[in-house]
């Protein structure tokens, strides 16, 4: 068994680069990017011991989600562009190919976001009796956890997150977070909750914990449709307008907040090519990193 860290690459990126994204060398060749996305990975690497790095990847196609939904529109409209963020983005593939030639992996699929790649990535390592961290700021990724799997939330404040914390914050066991969620909404996609008030979404997490502890067959949990069943049914005892006014609502945030697995998914293996990455090193005026490709290619 081993350890695996399986990274949302768009959190990464978005954060290395705020911080270095000015960088560049003394030709004036941007780095930023690749600077800072490589220094997070092998210190997250180090961090949880990890022997192996997947980096999951959205591609920027529609996304493929049920037809019903019909606010998938404005599914994370909200969400802001800038000059700054297109610089970003014009240095993207710079850093997936820097990344071919060290031993991380990549994986995207046109039609999927990268949540749903990492979930069925950690799934199947956890199959294959693998433990995994996940990095990633984004909820929905705690649908994953288990004793086998963490998600690790960088930034100011970082924080590991397993079932302690998900019940500490949201109320619920990770196995009832989806249906919680979907409840509650989610502002920074741009999802709509039931409209529930705080204390009556309180109650809602109560009735979910007491469900799942209540429930017999241990085989069962974590089923989807056990568990969407259990919630459907606290959802209806709280509410009594919630089957003609709010059911709707409800499961189209599970549809949107559900991860799914893709129909299939392109994984490019890094070719531990050594000479190749000092090359690229001593180019964009790595110094710092050249003691480290060993270690990256590994």
């Amino acid at each position: 068994m081993s350890n695996v860290l399986v990274v949302d690459g768009s959190v990464i990126i978005y954060k290395q680069f705020s911080k270095v994204g000015h960088l560049s060398t003394t030709t004036g060749i941007p780095t930023g990017l690749r600077y800072g996305f490589t220094r997070a990975i092998r210190s997250y690497k180090e961090k949880f011991k990890c022997s192996t790095v997947v980096i999951a990847w959205d591609t920027g196609a529609p996304i493929k989600k049920a037809d019903e939904v019909d606010f998938l529109d404005e599914y994370k409209a909200n969400r802001p562009t800038s000059e700054s963020k297109q610089k970003m983005y014009g240095q993207l593939q710079d850093l997936k190919e820097l990344i071919k030639l060290t031993s991380w992996s990549q994986v995207e699929e046109d039609g999927y976001e990268a949540d749903d790649l990492i979930a069925t990535v950690t799934r199947k390592l956890v199959e294959k009796d693998h433990r995994v961290t996940v990095v990633s700021t984004d909820n929905d990724m705690c649908q994953l956890i288990s004793d086998k799997v963490s998600v690790f939330a960088p930034g100011k404040d970082p924080v590991v997150k397993n079932a302690v914390w998900v019940q500490k914050n949201f109320g619920v066991i990770p196995e009832m977070l989806l249906y919680y969620r979907a409840a509650a909404g989610d502002v920074s996609d741009n999802i709509p909750g039931v409209g529930w008030s705080k204390s009556v979404l309180e109650s809602y997490a109560q009735m979910l914990l007491t469900a799942s502890a209540t429930l017999k067959d241990p085989t069962l949990m974590g089923s989807p449709e056990a568990m969407e069943g259990l919630a459907w049914v606290a959802a209806v005892t709280l509410d009594g307008q919630f089957k003609s006014e709010r059911e709707s609502t409800w499961r189209k945030n599970i549809t949107m907040m559900r991860l799914t697995p893709p129909e299939s998914m392109t994984i490019t293996k890094g070719a531990k090519d050594q000479k190749a990455l000092q090359e690229l090193f001593v180019k964009l005026e790595f110094r710092t990193l050249m003691d480290k490709i060993p270690e990256l290619c590994a």
